[in-house]
């Protein structure tokens, strides 16, 4: 027995002295570090989940450059325009329920809309072809008219259609401002509290939040920017010094923009919602696929971002596949169904890209 022993203890000590192969992750990390310097990114967060299961959760560099405070799994990102996966997720869940359907006009379940947006589908305000005109005024930073919420909305009715409905694809933030009356007409409920109730609260989830910028948030990092606006001419350029920047959102508009995230928690709802937590399996599926136009057409952003499903970018392509949300230019959530793959990356600086190097570099990790 004591030769046993002792071929055991230098058996560990041999098996501690071998060289050891390079973590799967580190190529990617080493790419990740790269791009991310290359962007003169402040801090970020990024997460790996492969199968349900964390991979790589990783924290670098400062979430306030102004007092050198680190990132770390407290950190609360802005995560903008991905809060149209939640309102997507919501709306899929109602459908799961039979309480709504997406070939359902929009003049079923909302009054005083004007008679040319009555008959507007859901699925045509989901998939960004409604022709409907936009209540931000996106050259001017704002929303039209500038003044609240009430007299914008009725603004906003009182503007033409740019487009027939159901035909071009168009990115405005009227769609998913429209979506989110129909959940709380469908509902009952206010927007937050139903989403609260149905996706945050079952998982203990506190660290998804909506609001503005200027709020006071625990653990809130600011978001950064080198792009600089000229106000007399409306230019924008890319400087080389940062500067903080400051964006509120309409409590109307939070189904379209507006949230903000820790890296652990919107890591906790996507594996949720992967596992099939919060929509049927076909439901996910639809939800994840590209939505033709009423003339069978797939549009999208351009480039792989080519389709648009329910709430979510689609990548509809032949080999690898998938979906990928963008915030603000700066944090970025992808899922490749069929690699059982999403990567989650969030950065501080807008403008950085993360879509196109969360993309770029996947291909580091579909071999499993």
């Amino acid at each position: 027995m004591k030769y046993l022993i002792i071929l055991a203890v230098l058996l560990s000590i041999l098996g501690c002295q071998a060289p050891q192969k390079s973590p799967p992750r580190q190529p990617f990390m080493e790419a990740l570090d790269s791009a991310l310097q290359a962007e003169r990114v402040p801090g970020c967060a990024v997460m790996v989940i492969r199968e349900g299961a964390v991979l790589l959760e990783e924290y670098s560099g400062e979430a306030e450059v102004s007092f050198a405070q680190p990132v770390t799994e407290r950190t609360v990102f802005s995560i903008n325009s991905i809060a149209k996966v939640f309102a997507g997720t919501t709306v899929m869940q109602l459908a799961d329920r039979g309480m709504i359907q997406l070939q359902d006009s929009l003049g079923a379940y909302l009054d005083s809309l004007p008679a040319s947006w009555q008959g507007i589908t859901l699925r045509q305000l989901l998939n960004h072809t409604s022709g409907l005109p936009d209540i931000e005024d996106v050259a001017a930073g704002g929303v039209i008219g500038g003044q609240g919420e009430a007299h914008v909305w009725e603004l906003v009715k009182q503007q033409p259609l740019v487009g027939t409905p159901g035909t071009k694809f168009r990115y405005i933030a009227t769609h998913y401002g429209l979506i989110q009356q129909v959940i709380e007409q469908v509902s009952g409920m206010d927007y937050l509290s139903f989403l609260d109730s149905a996706q945050f609260e079952p998982l203990g989830i506190t660290n998804i939040t909506f609001g503005s910028s200027f709020e006071v948030v625990p653990h809130l990092g600011p978001t950064y920017s080198l792009y600089q606006r000229d106000p007399t001419t409306g230019k924008t350029t890319k400087g080389t010094e940062l500067q903080k920047i400051r964006e509120a959102f309409f409590p109307s508009l939070y189904a379209d923009a507006g949230a903000f995230a820790t890296l652990r928690d919107l890591g906790q709802w996507v594996m949720h919602l992967q596992a099939g937590g919060f929509v049927t399996k076909e439901s996910q599926e639809e939800m994840w696929t590209a939505q033709p136009n009423d003339e069978g057409s797939i549009q999208g952003f351009g480039g792989f971002l080519n389709g648009y499903g329910i709430g979510w970018p689609v990548m509809h392509r032949r080999e690898h596949p998938g979906v990928l949300a963008i915030g603000g230019g700066r944090a970025a959530l992808a899922i490749y169904p069929e690699e059982e793959l999403c990567v989650i990356l969030l950065t501080n600086l807008t403008g950085s890209s993360p879509h196109r190097i969360v993309e770029k570099l996947a291909p580091l990790l579909w071999q499993k």
